[in-house]
C-alpha cells in the first residue's frame, strides 16, 4: 500500500489531513501527481456546506500536475505528461449533452466537487477529462480552469469591440474579464471596495469605480444608459439590482459570481429597454483556448498569484478567511 497525503472534508466545517491510501487508475482512467491547485470559491462553500454535500471529499479542481500511470485502455496519454483537468464530466447520452449543453448534464459529476479532486499528492481522473499543457508552470497552469469558464462568460454575452462594459469586483474573475475584454477592445470599468486592489486596473488603462467612496445609487446615476454590459464578477446580487439603470436599452447582464438570493427589476423597463439578462454556469469546451491565451501571454496571471503554500496553508485560510491582499491562493504539492 502506497500513502498519500490528502486535504479531506469530512463533514461541514470539519477538515482532516492525513494520509489515505493512494488511488489506482482504473479502466480509460489516468493517475496525476499533483504539483498545483488553485483554491476557488467554490471550495469556501463546500467547506461551509453551502454547494454539494459530498462528505467526505477531497476538494481541488483547479489543477496541474504529471501523469504518474495510465488505466487500461488509455491510449492518448503516456507517463511523464505534464496535464491539466477539466473538472466536469458529463454523462454524454442525455438531451443536455447531446445538444452540446455539457455544463448542464443532470447526471454530471465534477473532479474535487462530487468525486475527490486535487488537494491531495495524487488524483485520478478519467483520460478522457485531461489536456496537456507542455511547459507552462504548474502555477499558472492551475488558471486554466477559471479562465475557461471567464471565457464561456465571455461567448455568452457577444461583446463588441467599442461596447462599454461594467465589470463588479476585483478579484481574480474580475481580473480575466478585464484583460480579455479590453483585449477584443472594449471599454472597461472596474466596480469595487478597496482601492488598493482597484490600483492594478487604473495602472493598466481600465476606468474604475470605489464604492467605498462613491455609493451605489451614485454610480447608477453617474452611468446611466452608458453600459452594454453589465458583468457579476463577484456574487453580490445587491450590486446587480442597484446598478441595472447603468444599461444602454438592449443592454445585458451577465450573472456570473455564485451567490444566494434574490432581486427585483422594473418589469417595464426589461420589457421596454430590451435587457437582457444571462447566465454563465462553468464552461463548455473552452480549455484550449485558455491553454492558448496564457501560452501566448495574452492573459498574464502571475500578478494574481499572491499566496503559495501547503496543504496547512489552506486549512488556516478556509478557517478564517482569505487576508484582504490575497489575489489567488495556489496550493504546492510535491515541495515538502
Amino acid at each position: 500500500m502506497i500513502l498519500i497525503k490528502a486535504f479531506v472534508l469530512s463533514g461541514i466545517k470539519k477538515i482532516e489531513i492525513g494520509e489515505r491510501e493512494r488511488p489506482v487508475p482504473l479502466a480509460h482512467e489516468v493517475l496525476i501527481r499533483v504539483e498545483a491547485v488553485g483554491l476557488c470559491g467554490t471550495d469556501f462553500k463546500l467547506y461551509r456546506g453551502e454547494y454539494g454535500d459530498a462528505y467526505p471529499l477531497i476538494p481541488g479542481h483547479e489543477l496541474a500536475g504529471t501523469i504518474e500511470e495510465v488505466g487500461e485502455g488509455v491510449k492518448s496519454f503516456q507517463a511523464g505528461a505534464r496535464v491539466t483537468v477539466i473538472p466536469n464530466i458529463p454523462c454524454g447520452s442525455c438531451s443536455y449533452c447531446l445538444e452540446g449543453m455539457k455544463n448542464q448534464c443532470p447526471n454530471r459529476t465534477a473532479v474535487g466537487i462530487t468525486r475527490d479532486g486535487a488537494y491531495a499528492d495524487y488524483v485520478v481522473v478519467p483520460a478522457a477529462s485531461v489536456c496537456p499543457i507542455g511547459d507552462l508552470p504548474a502555477p499558472v497552469a492551475s488558471f486554466i480552469e477559471p479562465l475557461a469558464c471567464v471565457l464561456r462568460g465571455v461567448e455568452r454575452v457577444q461583446v463588441k469591440a467599442g461596447q462599454k462594459v461594467m465589470i463588479l469586483g476585483t478579484g481574480t474573475t474580475a481580473h480575466l474579464y478585464a484583460q480579455i475584454l479590453k483585449g477584443q477592445g472594449c471599454d472597461c470599468i472596474v466596480v469595487g471596495r478597496r482601492q488598493s486592489k482597484l490600483s492594478w486596473f487604473r495602472e493598466h488603462g481600465l476606468e474604475t469605480v470605489s464604492t467605498a467612496q462613491h455609493p451605489l445609487e451614485e454610480i447608477a446615476k453617474a452611468y446611466g444608459e452608458k453600459v452594454d454590459v453589465l458583468i457579476d464578477a463577484i456574487g453580490m446580487p445587491a450590486w446587480v439590482e442597484a446598478l441595472v439603470p447603468v444599461l444602454r436599452r438592449g443592454g445585458k447582464i451577465l450573472v456570473f459570481g455564485v451567490a444566494q438570493g434574490e432581486i427585483c427589476f422594473n418589469y417595464f423597463d426589461i420589457y421596454r429597454k430590451e435587457l437582457q439578462i444571462l447566465g454563465s454556469f462553468s464552461l463548455i469546451d473552452k480549455f484550449p483556448q485558455a491553454i492558448a491565451l496564457l501560452r501566448n501571454k495574452t492573459v498574464v496571471v502571475d500578478h494574481l498569484i499572491t499566496h503559495q503554500g501547503k496543504l496547512t496553508d489552506l486549512k488556516k485560510i478556509l478557517e478564517e478567511g482569505k487576508s484582504d491582499d490575497m489575489l489567488k491562493f495556489v496550493v504546492l504539492l510535491g515541495k515538502e
